[in-house]
């Protein structure tokens, strides 16, 4: 029977072939069953823990990322002599409880014969055992809640490797898990997980943080909130009897229902603003009969002047002041943006009354003096500054890193003008972490009255209509992949 050669697996053959360096080559026994991704793997993960760089091994459940790791491991402990400064000593393995055993499986499967020994911590005496047996015992192989336990036996032991199986484990930054194992202070990390993000990217970042701990520029440089805002009584009131009683053009229906969603006195302004209300609203707004008219502003107080603008009548506006009163106490001013210039009007007047200095810039700022207010915003940094934005006016190619304060009063249908207006603050030249709030008028339950009486149901705003549609049109435009085979 004829045998093949077997072809050396080099895992530095990048390097030996550009800087003619001398080569690596992976324990044959082993290294003769894997598949070429893993050899890939294998490859990836030698040139980063060489260097002293951490590394996330991210390949899907099933493929082998164990293996992959132990190979790894291997060159690094054996195969590399002549690279002194990157010689890898002793391992420590943290894995979930219910692998230890099957950590220790892998090693007597691949390394017959018992010549990698590897020590599964099961109580302290093994780790004073593990300490004591330098050259006998390269690994160690552990739970994570025994790392937890033990983590002041393992601190004195130098290790140079740690490799942490199921490593999402370590997605919380302030877990007491992700700090005892940061207290080892091991200079190479390797985590193998199938899932490096579960709920966002914040855990991904917290992954990279725990490999790489000294590399701050993977952070995050803004956070986005979504702020629900409940419905104030009187929001509920008007938006029911939109609903209820105003027929006709949807746009129409969308507009109102807009209006009274950042505050009714916007819809009862716009409603009164002709001579002759009831003509005027059904010539405008086919359909929007005076009985609905009629029903539409009975939903108001009788004493309501659309002068009078009451915070407490709108959610979003009494969430609003709170917000630029915490602002003002931490030093940060703040840009506000809104679809509407009514809604900045409005907003305009109570920032006024709040004693805060306010900055505008809409479709009707001449060109000329807008640079003028965004180069004063930029300077002064005063924290009773408040700069309002029109989204469409200034949602490209304006530079408000004066503030890091950032509140999207309304959202608009397409998601890319408001990223562009989120974008204000978060740019060039910024130094500080930049915090960025959408406000959503939400509606929970209404009362509607059926023939079998009066019930609950559960209705949502306009609000969460258009950030319903963002979410969806950012999640069909993520999954577009433009590349150089794309047509």
């Amino acid at each position: 029977m004829q045998c093949l050669k077997q072809v050396p697996f080099i895992v530095n053959e990048d390097e030996v072939e550009k800087n003619g360096e001398q080569a690596v080559v992976a324990d044959p026994l082993v290294s003769r069953y894997l598949r070429d991704h893993q050899k890939d793997g294998v490859r990836f993960m030698f040139s980063r823990l060489r260097e002293r760089k951490g590394v996330i091994l991210a390949d899907e459940m099933g493929l082998g990322k164990s293996i992959q790791a132990i190979v790894t491991a291997m060159a690094l402990m054996k195969q590399s002599k002549t690279l002194t400064q990157n010689t890898v000593k002793k391992c420590l393995v943290v894995v979930p409880s219910s692998l230890v055993n099957n950590w220790k499986s892998e090693f007597a499967k691949w390394f017959k014969t018992g010549r990698i020994p590897v020590i599964t911590v099961k109580c302290p005496s093994d780790v004073v055992c593990y300490s004591s047996s330098y050259s006998t015992y390269p690994f160690l192989v552990i739970s994570y809640e025994l790392a937890l336990s033990y983590v002041e036996k393992l601190i004195p032991i130098r290790f140079d490797l740690l490799i942490c199986d199921e490593g999402h484990r370590l997605k919380n930054i302030n877990g007491k898990l992700r700090s005892a194992l940061d207290s080892l202070t091991i200079p190479r990390r390797l985590l193998l997980t199938g899932t490096p993000i579960q709920n966002d990217i914040e855990e991904l970042f917290s992954l990279l943080d725990f490999v790489r701990p000294t590399h701050s520029q993977f952070a995050l440089l803004t956070d986005n909130y979504v702020l629900f805002c409940a419905a104030s009584p009187l929001q509920r009131r008007v938006l029911t009897a939109i609903a209820d009683h105003i027929q006709g053009d949807p746009f129409v229906l969308i507009g109102f229902m807009r209006k009274a969603a950042n505050h009714p006195a916007l819809l009862f302004k716009a409603l009164s603003e002709s001579k002759n209300e009831a003509s005027f609203l059904c010539f405008r707004f086919p359909g929007a009969t005076r009985v609905g008219y009629s029903s539409l502003l009975f939903s108001y107080p009788k004493d309501f002047g659309s002068a009078a603008v009451r915070i407490e009548d709108s959610g979003k506006l009494s969430v609003f002041v709170e917000m630029m009163t915490a602002f003002q106490k931490l030093g940060e001013c703040a840009v506000v943006v809104s679809n509407s210039t009514k809604t900045l009007d409005m907003l305009s007047a109570l920032c006024t009354s709040l004693g805060l200095h306010v900055l505008r810039l809409d479709g009707s700022t001449p060109v000329v003096d807008r640079q003028k207010l965004v180069n004063h915003f930029n300077t002064t940094k005063d924290p009773k500054n408040v700069f309002l934005l029109s989204t469409k006016a200034g949602g490209v190619g304006l530079n408000l890193i004066g503030a890091s304060r950032l509140v999207l009063f309304d959202s608009d249908w397409n998601p890319a003008l408001d990223q562009q207006a989120m974008a204000r603050i978060w740019r060039d030249g910024q130094t500080r972490a930049c915090h960025i709030y959408r406000l959503v008028t939400a509606l929970c339950l209404l009362k509607c009255s059926t023939l079998s009486g009066t019930i609950l149901r559960i209705k949502g705003t306009i609000d969460e209509k258009i950030l319903h549609r963002q979410i969806k049109k950012t999640g069909l435009t993520s999954i577009i992949n433009f590349n150089d085979q794309s047509c």
